[in-house]
């Protein structure tokens, strides 16, 4: 009998990262499928773990220097690329989870993407919360970038019950002071942060 493994990922996570470069390998020989699954791991860490933030905060530096080295060691002994935490850290996966999620009925694309965007992030550094950054992988990937963009922001309005021909996407540039306001009216969180969307 055939075993149906579900692989729950956010791009964003080191932990997951290995998983996802190890967990072929070691169903290697077996009777099984694997279902690849996106998900917005900071959403549940908002409903259900909130002290992963303050893990984050300089008081916890020492902790965290060491939990980011046992993860680097555990990534030499897989074989796997592990450049973090890079300047993108903690990435905001909300895009790149889209795109994600706009192939999740293409298993075999889906898993494609997922491989080029956790190499961009981890091992080559690059940033995903940059449009641009997400369009170039899935293009490396040979997925489309572009259209791929296209799906995943039809695919956001639609979630909402909005018609995509009726909205537009744009982007703000602005410094920190500008963002701090925009996440005091919009998210109760008075600081600056590289990214706000919504």
């Amino acid at each position: 009998m055939t075993v149906r493994v579900e692989f729950f990922f956010d791009l964003s996570s080191p932990w997951t990262r290995l998983a996802f470069a190890n967990i072929r390998p070691a169903l290697d020989g077996l009777d099984c499928s694997i279902t690849w699954r996106p998900f917005l791991v900071g959403g549940v860490f908002n409903a259900v773990n909130p002290s992963v933030y303050e893990s984050r905060k300089p008081e916890n530096a020492a902790r965290l220097a060491r939990s980011f080295g046992w993860l680097k060691q555990w990534a030499e002994l897989a074989g796997v690329g592990m450049n973090f935490p890079s300047e993108h850290h903690p990435l905001k996966s909300v895009n790149a989870m889209r795109f994600c999620c706009a192939l999740e009925e293409e298993q075999e694309a889906l898993e494609r993407f997922a491989h080029a965007a956790f190499e961009a992030y981890f091992t080559h550094a690059r940033n995903l919360d940059d449009p641009a950054v997400l369009v170039a992988v899935a293009n490396e990937a040979g997925l489309g970038g572009a259209a791929l963009a296209e799906r995943a922001a039809k695919a956001t309005l639609g979630h909402l019950g909005l018609d995509a021909e009726d909205w537009e996407i744009s982007l703000l540039g602005c410094d920190d002071a500008r963002i701090a306001v925009l996440n005091e009216d919009f998210r109760d969180k008075p600081q600056p942060t590289n990214v706000l969307s919504w």
